[in-house]
């Protein structure tokens, strides 16, 4: 009986480790994820800018 006992505790303890495991992967991917759409925004943001910037320079008179 406490042999057991002892082995489903040894179980539910490897699969606690197993689920905090693939918890810990699915962070990383999302915190990546999240990473990547910033920077997107980032550069989309710096194009129009600097197109912006370009047209009002060759809008100026000379």
């Amino acid at each position: 009986q406490q042999k057991r006992v002892q082995q489903s505790q040894q179980h539910w303890q490897q699969e606690q480790r197993k689920l905090s495991s693939y918890d810990t992967l699915a962070s990383r991917r999302l915190l990546e994820e999240h990473r990547r759409q910033a920077r997107y925004e980032q550069k989309a943001t710096d194009d129009f800018v600097t197109s912006r910037v370009a047209r009002q320079q060759s809008d100026k008179p000379l």
